[in-house]
């Protein structure tokens, strides 16, 4: 029997793989995507690291796609929960506060400061991916570019926009956007929901 070689690509090498193609390994590649803590995960983080004492054990039951399938028998299951949470709200809300602020990055109980931990993600974590990453692969010329797009795009998340709304804001055309955007998605700092609709000509334009 022979053994296949499987190909694992990570952090820049899959932004590599989509440049270069190598169709050698077509079909024995794995895509591997470490996501950030969820924010169950953070608290549990947070309990070890800062010694903070909440207890999470009642919400074991609760699971977010019950509130999809069963929203009635969620909305029961949240109403029984609130007691038990309530001598934590503040530590809870601290904690909330702090995973949203710092994207839930397990490194940033290490560094425990906001505002230095956000200099990091913009100066190391998003300049490294811009510059070393997808302009070097991609032979940008115009990484400015790059910058004011995921700028525009962080600025206005969870909007609704057009290629052409974002090309007229930056200053290129849209077929330079479009591109550019899929560089960003390919590198894991954008993700792109594809707009719905019953008519085929509207989701295309």
């Amino acid at each position: 029997m022979k053994e296949w070689a499987t190909g694992r690509r990570y952090s820049a090498s899959v932004l590599f793989f989509h440049a270069k193609g190598f169709a050698g390994l077509m079909g024995r590649c794995d895509d591997v995507y470490v996501f950030p803590l969820s924010f169950r995960e953070f608290i549990q983080f947070d309990i070890v690291y800062n010694s903070n004492n909440v207890d999470i054990s009642p919400t074991n039951d609760l699971h977010l796609s019950d509130a999809i399938n069963s929203p009635a028998e969620f909305h029961k299951t949240v109403v029984k929960l609130i007691p038990d949470m309530t001598n934590y709200e503040a530590k809870i809300t601290l904690a909330l506060n702090n995973y949203l602020l710092t994207g839930g990055y397990p490194e940033w109980f290490e560094t425990k400061s906001v505002a230095q931990w956000q200099r990091r993600l913009e100066q190391d974590i998003v300049q490294k991916s811009l510059y070393r990453d997808i302009v070097s692969i991609h032979g940008i010329t115009n990484p400015e570019y790059l910058e004011k797009i995921l700028h525009f795009i962080a600025a206005n998340q969870g909007q609704t926009t057009s290629y052409s709304t974002i090309a007229q804001t930056v200053g290129a055309d849209s077929v330079t956007v479009a591109t550019y955007i899929r560089y960003l998605c390919q590198a894991c700092l954008l993700g792109l929901l594809e707009n719905y609709s019953a008519n085929a000509g509207k989701i295309h334009r």
